[in-house]
């Protein structure tokens, strides 16, 4: 029996979407952390997903799906910020709710948190999700935002201490 990606290589779009399906909230969470705008990271989201499907040759192994997935997200989210020119504010609530995972894991701990969190120069806000909402390594984030391993845990370091601080004032 072919895999899940086996299939979707040969053109099964139900089995593109049970890969896509495993991650999908995980996914927007990222977006929207990253862009703050609703509409803007369902967009984001589902142009990654094309993209990914398109060039779904390029995977090798399922375990390799997330990862290239979110490198292409973090991707479309840092074109669409360099290409935004003036930031929008988003409702409290509207962070609350995309923050809150689907298994009832609450990623938003506090509004402060979400405060803290979106002060966060747009780098260090993707490496701390990478980090907390997809749970990846500090290697599986250099590779999704292409820096090197040691740059990844000095800034994840140093944002963690940014959001302590800000967290404690």
């Amino acid at each position: 029996m072919a895999s899940t990606l086996e299939r979707a290589k040969q053109g099964d779009a139900s089995a593109f979407a049970e890969l896509y399906g495993a991650y999908a909230k995980d996914f927007y969470r990222f977006a929207f952390c990253m862009l703050r705008v609703r509409e803007d990271a369902e967009d984001a989201v589902q142009d990654a997903a094309v993209s990914v499907y398109k060039h779904l040759i390029n995977i090798k192994g399922e375990d390799a799906f997330k990862p290239y997935f979110f490198s292409t997200l973090a991707n479309e989210c840092r074109s669409r910020l360099k290409k935004r020119e003036e930031r929008k504010t988003v409702p409290l609530e509207e962070i609350s709710a995309a923050l809150v995972g689907d298994n009832g894991k609450d990623f938003s701990v506090s509004l402060e948190l979400q405060q803290a969190i979106m002060k966060l120069k747009d780098d260090e806000r993707a490496i701390v999700l990478l980090s907390s909402v997809a749970g990846f390594k500090s290697s599986q984030i250099a590779g999704v935002l292409g820096v090197t391993s040691g740059t990844v845990r000095s800034k994840l370091s140093r944002s963690l201490k940014k959001l302590r601080e800000e967290l404690s004032k």
